[in-house]
């Protein structure tokens, strides 16, 4: 669902700040002490222009912002309804043909040393080892084995509250499009013990649901075999007219990769790219006929 280049993180930018670690805040603002191994609890924006960013995202969502840590590389936390929801974090732009700007999601594990020793069993490559980064707790940078590329992590001070409440312009739903959905779900149930549902999931392609018992952690789509797009983890926000969204994202000066579409989804769901090249998909939640459903 998002073209090469916006996937493209390059080794160089994951190394920079290896020597020199960035602030970051826990996934939570109220310790919990309890996690939700498989759940998707944070994601941050990678960009190389935080400002543009910072203007469209709050034009389009109303989020707001904060800098914490130190002044000369700080890091933005965002806010919606006053609670922290994801980051943004400055990285250098380098001469290289592909953009580095993208969303990256973190999913909860119980350890992250052997999720990260799974990672490399099954043929992923490990981009940042395991280490500790308080107070966010113990994470590692990783991709899979078809490359789409995500964060792990063992929160100090624990995981999100589990809720099935999702308020607009709020996250809703993690979903994965790759080349081979079969070993994709082979991959994510070694490394979290995922169980899996089968749907169409509103695309008109095989569509996998991964669970942790009653729970729907993310969803697993299957590329197009001709399509120019590269594996990747797509983050989902939650509106309530996602083509009246749609309709400002260009004027804000994003573009549209996926307008609403009747045949996608019933027109509920569309993919659009911020200013500097991050992707992300907007889908109206609950759907007219599922009022009250389950959580994405």
């Amino acid at each position: 669902m998002v073209r090469p280049a916006v996937l493209t993180l390059s080794l160089a930018l994951l190394g920079a700040c290896a020597s020199k670690p960035p602030y970051v805040p826990p996934v939570t603002p109220e310790a919990t002490g309890v996690h939700h191994d498989g759940k998707f609890v944070w994601y941050d924006l990678i960009t190389d222009d935080v400002e543009a960013v910072k203007r469209f995202y709050g034009e389009l969502f109303g989020w707001k912002f904060e800098a914490v840590g130190p002044e000369d590389d700080p890091y933005i936390e965002v806010y919606h309804h006053g609670k922290p929801i994801a980051g943004i974090v400055y990285m250098e732009p380098v001469e290289q043909e592909h953009d580095v700007s993208q969303w990256v999601s973190w999913m909860s594990v119980a350890d992250v040393d052997l999720a990260v020793g799974h990672v490399k069993q099954a043929g992923g490559e490990v981009h940042r080892s395991p280490r500790n980064l308080p107070p966010r707790g113990r994470y590692a940078i990783v991709s899979d084995p078809q490359g789409a590329l995500f964060a792990v992590v063992r929160s100090e001070a624990g995981d999100p509250p589990d809720t099935r409440e999702v308020i607009e312009y709020g996250w809703l739903w993690t979903e994965l499009w790759t080349r081979d959905k079969d070993a994709a779900i082979q991959f994510y149930q070694g490394l979290a013990g995922f169980e899996t549902e089968a749907t169409d999931g509103g695309v008109n392609r095989p569509y996998t649901v991964l669970m942790r018992g009653d729970r729907a952690r993310a969803g697993v789509g299957e590329l197009d075999p001709a399509s120019e797009f590269r594996p990747n983890w797509l983050p989902y926000v939650q509106v309530e007219d996602p083509v009246a969204v749609v309709a400002r994202v260009e004027g804000l000066g994003g573009l549209v990769w996926m307008a609403p579409d009747p045949e996608v989804r019933g027109a509920t769901v569309g993919v659009i790219q911020d200013p500097a090249g991050a992707v992300l998909a907007i889908q109206k939640w609950p759907l007219d006929d599922e009022e009250g459903g389950e959580d994405r």
